[in-house]
């Protein structure tokens, strides 16, 4: 047993053995481990069987949660530590969410001075981070853009400086920074930006959307699913007819998007229903592979009928969902809202 081990925010008080110790280092559970202890969520606890119940709002379904798993959106799509599991792990006295940790000013200091800035691993990695990095708005003129921010606001980046929180620690170019040069080097750049722009729903016309939904279909929209695609199947019927016909979401019935939300016994299943040749050892990418290469065009459109269709939100509104997220809570207010609290 390891005691006082830090990871991440996390500062272990004694064994937690369900995960890789390594993986709360990464800076999506970073993120998680924060909201473990600023979330308004409410909850209780059963130390004896070392589990909990939590729930955002009255309104909104609880969330069964133990120290491995938890019925949450966020467990059931990445399966790693959500910030439930944390705040249980927190209460049960396994770990103590420390703050931030501070960057090695020695590493950064020898970045500044450096023949190459760009060049340093840890720039790299920004760079890299910078391909998955989507403005908001670029100003071509001006040489400046608008990104979307951890929090309620959004960070304004110039190519030498940003508002987001790696650049104000250590003064060295940030992901947002890289993409907005990316963006003013590339010369077709503007005209995509902009198509994609005019491609994308105006706030008023979404927060429309979202006024003509009921209130248990607008709670399924923001807390239920997502903007990558996610199975139908755990929505309940009434609502999921009201939704998929709102522009808000996008259905597909694309059978690889959704076979991959099976379980492999599943997949095993249609194998062996529509004869598809296999070995028990298939990796779950394997059995899919199999399944799609097996089957013809009739026995798809048959095994389609059978499955669930895949739904997401429709990303015409993403750079639009921090609004409609807002008006939700306007239009729906409770005791706790996610926006009194400064993250």
């Amino acid at each position: 047993m390891v005691i006082k081990l830090i990871k991440g925010r996390c500062k272990f008080l004694k064994d937690w053995p369900d995960w890789d110790i390594n993986i709360h280092e990464q800076e999506a559970q970073i993120e998680r481990q924060g909201r473990s202890i600023h979330y308004p969520f409410t909850f209780t606890i059963d130390k004896a069987k070392k589990v909990g119940r939590f729930s955002s709002t009255s309104v909104l379904p609880y969330y069964d949660t133990s120290l491995s798993s938890c019925t949450c959106f966020d467990f059931q799509e990445r399966k790693l530590p959500c910030k439930h599991i944390y705040r249980l792990a927190v209460e049960l006295g396994y770990i103590e969410i420390i703050n931030r940790p501070s960057f090695d000013k020695k590493a950064v200091e020898e970045i500044r001075s450096s023949d190459d800035i760009d060049a340093a691993p840890d720039q790299v990695k920004r760079q890299k981070s910078a391909l998955k990095c989507k403005p908001i708005e670029i100003d071509f003129e001006n040489k400046c853009g608008t990104f979307k921010g951890s929090g309620k606001n959004p960070y304004h980046t110039t190519l030498n400086d940003c508002t987001c929180r790696d650049f104000t620690v250590r003064n060295l170019p940030c992901k947002h920074i890289y993409r907005l040069r990316m963006e003013l080097e590339n010369p077709t750049s503007k005209k995509e930006l902009q198509e994609n722009l005019n491609s994308e729903f105006e706030k008023d016309y979404g927060k429309d959307l979202l006024r003509k939904l009921s209130q248990e279909a607008a709670t399924a929209y923001i807390y239920s699913i997502s903007f990558d695609w996610s199975s139908s199947s755990k929505i309940k019927e009434d609502i999921l007819n009201e939704l998929v016909k709102s522009e808000l979401v996008e259905i597909s019935k694309d059978l690889p998007i959704t076979l991959k939300f099976l379980q492999k016994k599943d997949l095993f299943l249609i194998c062996d229903e529509f004869d598809v040749q296999y070995k028990r050892s298939f990796s779950k990418s394997s059995l899919i592979s199999a399944i799609i290469n097996g089957l013809d065009s009739n026995n798809t459109n048959n095994l389609m009928e059978k499955l669930p269709f895949s739904i997401r939100r429709n990303i015409k509104a993403e750079n639009i969902f921090g609004s409609i997220k807002y008006l939700y809570h306007k239009l729906y207010p409770t005791d706790y809202s996610e926006y009194t609290v400064d993250f």
